[in-house]
């Protein structure tokens, strides 16, 4: 009895002790389900969605995918170039990204960002980033390297981020020159930590939209700050393959550098990417393509010498204008957003100051600008009458997209309006106006045209004649020889000149143009890349902005001028900001700056045996694919 009492009483202590260590063992299973549930939770929240499950794709395998091109720098940071971005875009991240059903979710950071508005009308907006993510070089991401990101080349370089956020943060100067203020991007846990504050000069609306791989891609401090330029402030050489490292990168994408040679860029799986399960190939190879040749690659036999998988082909190869793509061997899909950007349009930009010279630094009113020809309104409604635009849009772009009809894209709903007062083509108009101009029907300006005194004329002898700077690649080369042929016919000698990524970007900084074509792309809102083409304090040394070089007198806050228009703007929503958008369409129309040619709109077309492609998410749209092996 005693002894068994003693075991009952040993055993109701031991067994009530054995309860608590089994409730204890319970909850902590528990708790670690709950941990994992939302830590899964979180993952698939900044996974793309709807790829299906990891355990139903094959893994491994190469997708190879059409470029035009393989040369230059693969640092996206440094300039807006498309081909960069193209190159490049799938081994980086921004902090947020788009998901297959267009949402914008955390991408980097963690969560979408926090918001304080501050008495002074300034805006607080903190991001944290995901703890325990790498860089391909195996090193942390840091909070230092996404101001490191911002400061040295996003607000230096890129031309869409550097004209848009720049302002709302209170960058000065442009290039090499810009200066970030101190309190504008700080690090509240200190340059190792995970959190990053932005202020912002005012409400900036299209933050969210703007902070993805495409439009800021964060790279890593340990690896490029080195390419700063010498006796610069510290910006990154845009876009230049001066420095190796540009040539070589290391991001934090879904795929790693391996190679580069004239043919392809060959990227390799990334093993400790953040995101769970992802990538699901193994490589993915970049190929070298020319233009006419992306539809034959997409038909030959899978995995034969030149074929891809992914590629967009013209236009006059898709369905329903040929039937080509149309079977069950192929998904074609509509891209919003190119690597490079999206809501682009193809224009025709003059050049408002003399060629090679940059334009003063001071505010002028039009009637300073000193091109010798294209100064004059009048000869630049001409050129815009003078090309055919639909026969461009037809032959060149072969209906894929629009003609267009306003300064800005179609795509930006509630900022978009139609614009009734464009010049059309008719080359009879063209010829009037350029002799009412002060020029004849020939080569050059006589000193009869000159002597009468009447203003915008051009000098006694100029000759009437333009060059135009393009890439020699995509359709920019074919609307060269569009407006070469247009011009002729309205005596107008045109010098084409198309040249390689590097040469043109160069030419633009230094201004060294007449005519330039430029695709500019507005992205998801007006002001992050349409801004830059009109805004007077976007005269820069970097390319593609400002390429007219338009300004037009800013007397006053509230005066309506174009920079007035836009400054208000770019803190308006809603139906103020689609007012203050009309206002600007119109005065650029007013004021012809550019020839609006066409909207484009891209197709991607990939083989049905690959799978989970992101259409939305730019240069990360393979992320989560996966090709039959």
């Amino acid at each position: 009895m005693s002894a068994r009492g003693r075991t009952g009483r040993s055993g109701d202590n031991g067994f009530s002790l054995a309860k608590v260590l089994v409730l204890v063992a319970v909850l902590a299973v528990l708790a670690a389900v709950v941990v994992f549930a939302v830590q899964r939770q979180d993952d698939e929240a900044a996974s793309p969605a709807g790829t299906g499950a990891a355990e139903s794709l094959p893994r491994g395998g190469t997708m190879v995918v059409a470029i035009q091109g393989t040369s230059g720098s693969l640092n996206p940071a440094t300039t807006s170039n498309g081909g960069v971005h193209t190159n490049s875009e799938a081994m980086f991240n921004g902090l947020m990204a788009f998901d297959p059903s267009n949402k914008v979710v955390p991408d980097l950071a963690s969560a979408t960002p926090v918001t304080t508005d501050n008495p002074d009308g300034s805006q607080d907006v903190v991001f944290t980033l995901r703890p325990g993510m790498q860089w391909h070089n195996g090193t942390p991401i840091i909070a230092d390297d996404v101001k490191f990101s911002f400061e040295e080349a996003l607000l230096r370089g890129h031309s869409r981020t550097a004209a848009s956020m720049g302002p709302a943060l209170g960058v000065t100067g442009s290039g090499n020159s810009a200066k970030t203020p101190p309190d504008a991007i700080t690090l509240p846990d200190g340059p190792n930590g995970l959190t990053v504050k932005f202020r912002f000069r005012y409400k900036y609306a299209p933050l969210v939209k703007q902070m993805n791989v495409t439009e800021a891609p964060i790279i890593p401090k340990n690896y490029f700050a080195s390419c700063a330029v010498t006796g610069g402030d510290g910006t990154l050489i845009d876009p230049t393959p001066t420095c190796a490292k540009n040539l070589a990168p290391v991001g934090s994408g879904p795929f790693k550098f391996a190679s580069v040679n004239p043919n392809a860029i060959t990227l390799e799986r990334n093993p400790t990417y953040f995101k769970r399960d992802l990538p699901y190939l193994a490589r993915v190879v970049l190929q070298n393509t020319a233009a006419a040749s992306v539809a034959p690659s997409l038909q030959a036999a899978r995995g034969t010498a030149g074929s891809v998988d992914v590629g967009s082909p013209a236009g006059n190869l898709l369905p329903p204008t040929a039937p080509t793509f149309a079977g069950p061997d192929y998904e074609i899909a509509s891209v919003p957003r190119g690597t490079g950007g999206g809501n682009c349009i193809t224009t025709l930009s003059f050049n408002l100051w003399a060629k090679g010279q940059p334009a003063p630094a001071v505010s002028a009113d039009p009637g300073s600008y000193n091109h010798p020809i294209l100064k004059n309104l009048a000869v630049r409604k001409a050129i815009y009458q003078a090309f055919d635009r639909q026969a461009a849009f037809t032959n060149i772009d072969y209906g894929q997209g629009r003609v267009a009809d306003s300064p800005f894209h179609s795509g930006l709903t509630g900022a978009h309006a139609p614009q009734r007062n464009l010049p059309s083509f008719d080359v009879a108009q063209a010829r009037d106006g350029l002799q009412a101009a002060g020029w004849i029907a020939g080569p050059a300006v006589t000193d009869t045209r000159t002597s009468d005194g009447r203003p915008g004329l051009p000098p006694a002898g100029t000759p009437l004649v333009l060059d135009a700077i393009h890439f020699n690649t995509g359709n920019q080369a074919a609307y060269g020889v569009q407006l070469d042929n247009n011009l002729r016919q309205v005596g107008i000698d045109l010098n084409d000149r198309p040249l390689d990524s590097a040469a043109t970007q160069t030419a633009m900084k230094d201004r060294n143009y007449d005519t330039t074509f430029v695709s500019y792309c507005a992205g998801d809102d007006p002001t992050i890349g349409a801004r830059r083409q009109y805004h007077s304090t976007q005269i820069s040394p970097v390319a593609f902005t400002n390429t007219s070089g338009i300004r037009e007198p800013k007397a006053s806050v509230g005066d309506e001028s174009m920079d007035d228009l836009w400054d208000r703007a770019v803190q308006a929503t809603g139906a103020e900001a689609a007012s203050l958008y009309g206002k600007i369409q119109t005065k650029a129309v007013d004021l012809l700056p550019m020839a609006w040619l066409a909207e484009s709109s891209n197709s991607r077309v990939s083989r049905s045996v690959c799978k989970g492609l992101n259409q939305q998410n730019t240069g990360l749209f393979m992320e989560a694919a996966s090709c039959a092996l």
